[in-house]
């Protein structure tokens, strides 16, 4: 019976990552969304998401609705605190996750590592039936769709002030037990992201050191006031973190 059972699972797993591989939003239901102002917080594993995001919602609670994606991965533990149903994620399972893309409920959704995300237009419409800024966190290539598919949206990718301070961020984040595997498999995945951060436009670079300052100058991207999106001080801080993570990779190699 257990055999079975983990066949019927491999077998929904590849029949999702079809639909995954093929899916495209419904162009009548991304209409009704195209005017609402959106900002995605995105960046390296271990650079400071999930604190900018909660403190910007901290700060101006009247201007900003949290995007809640859903999610086949399970509630973890954030910097000591254990994730939310319906607050951090909607977590649900694969069966879900295909009615949801059998109704075109998505925007975009996205296999990442071993599970499946993707954030719902009805989210992002609740946003503008609140007169908000839609806000969240999505994976780089998740920015990228938005971008290509016309929505008013901003993308702030986050920097660690150097490679040291990612490393202790990245290791507290998992409270120090994290497998060797795991952390080489999530520096890959960051150095990929990053350099893909650096030769693109439209992710606005920011360094994330100060949590007060971050924050604002964040909440002035989301506004639509001009910043320079790869200005110097976060351009080297960028080339000192991707060359010591391609260090750190080829000696775990």
């Amino acid at each position: 019976m257990r055999s079975f059972l983990y066949s019927m699972r491999m077998e929904l797993d590849e029949r999702l990552k079809a639909k995954l591989a093929t899916y495209t939003a419904d162009p009548a239901m991304l209409e009704s969304i195209k005017d609402v102002p959106i900002l995605f917080v995105v960046g390296i594993s271990g650079a400071g998401k999930d604190t900018v995001l909660h403190r910007l919602m901290e700060k101006h609670p009247d201007q900003y609705r949290f995007i809640v994606s859903h999610t086949t991965r399970q509630p973890r533990r954030n910097l000591g605190v254990m994730e939310e149903e319906g607050v951090d994620y909607h977590f649900v399972d694969y069966a879900e996750i295909d009615r949801l893309l059998d109704e075109k409920a998505f925007i975009e959704s996205k296999q990442y590592a071993d599970n499946i995300y993707g954030t719902t237009i009805a989210e992002v419409a609740a946003a503008k039936l609140h007169h908000r800024i839609a806000f969240g966190d999505v994976t780089v290539t998740g920015a990228d769709e938005y971008v290509d598919l016309g929505l008013r949206v901003r993308n702030v990718f986050l920097l660690p002030p150097n490679y040291e301070v990612w490393q202790k961020r990245l290791l507290a984040r998992y409270e120090g037990n994290v497998h060797q595997h795991d952390l080489y498999k999530r520096m890959k995945t960051a150095l990929a992201e990053l350099e893909h951060a650096m030769t693109t436009d439209y992710f606005y670079i920011v360094i994330n050191d100060d949590l007060d300052e971050t924050v604002e100058l964040t909440n002035q991207i989301a506004h639509g006031e001009e910043h320079e999106p790869h200005y110097h001080k976060a351009m080297a801080i960028a080339e000192q973190i991707a060359e010591k993570t391609r260090a750190q990779l080829a000696s775990m190699e």
